[in-house]
């Protein structure tokens, strides 16, 4: 396992992904993030804000004619929002919400996508504002409406510095990840994210347990 800072004790969630082309060779990219309550083993490494942590993990699998031979992951700190899961669907507080919406646009899309916006390929925008440096991401679907009616949007992951520092600065929902870290995964998404004009785009899993 590739690693930029610790890794914590959490299974990777086997989720159904894309349809794999049958002599497909390249690539297979997507990204989980997770928010984990704290402990010392979980958190070393990665802020703990309001008792909860965060990672971004990066995995890609190669793929030779269609067979899977490997997947290599690489572990980000990441944070979102406040950090707390009860506060999903708080606007401009909570981290961005895990898929239990009721509604979203694009329609029919029931977890994020990395790197798309309102159904086309975006990728990685670079943004040198001391709020998003080095750039930011979008994520798809760009609009999303809870059962009890509360809207969200524009969800992104992007860097920080200076007042916007990862170490320092929470976000309104977004995920955020060292400026460091937004470099590496900016390379993970040009070499190996061969999938990344497929629509809907990369996943992009959110794990924790609504309220």
């Amino acid at each position: 396992m590739q690693a930029e800072g610790s890794a914590i004790s959490l299974e990777v969630a086997q989720l159904a992904g894309p349809a794999i082309p049958s002599n497909f060779s390249g690539d297979l990219g997507w990204n989980d993030f997770y928010l984990e309550p704290y402990s010392s083993s979980a958190c070393s490494g990665t802020v703990t804000y309001n008792g909860y942590c965060g990672w971004l993990y990066n995995h890609y699998t190669v793929y030779v004619s269609g067979i899977a031979k490997h997947t290599y992951t690489t572990i980000f700190p990441g944070r979102s929002g406040d950090n707390m899961p009860k506060d999903h669907w708080v606007v401009n507080l909570g981290p961005l919400p895990n898929g239990d919406w009721a509604n979203s646009a694009p329609a029919n899309l029931y977890h994020f996508h990395w790197g798309w916006e309102l159904g086309s390929q975006v990728g990685f925008v670079s943004d040198t504002s001391d709020t998003y440096y080095p750039g930011k991401w979008p994520l798809d679907p760009w609009y999303v409406t809870s059962s009890s009616g509360v809207n969200r949007s524009s969800f992104m992951i992007h860097g920080g510095i200076n007042a916007h520092d990862f170490w320092t600065t929470p976000t309104n929902g977004c995920i955020r990840a060292p400026s460091t870290s937004i470099s590496s995964l900016d390379s993970l998404w040009v070499y190996n994210t061969s999938n990344k004009s497929w629509s809907p785009g990369p996943d992009n899993y959110v794990h924790y347990s609504a309220p």
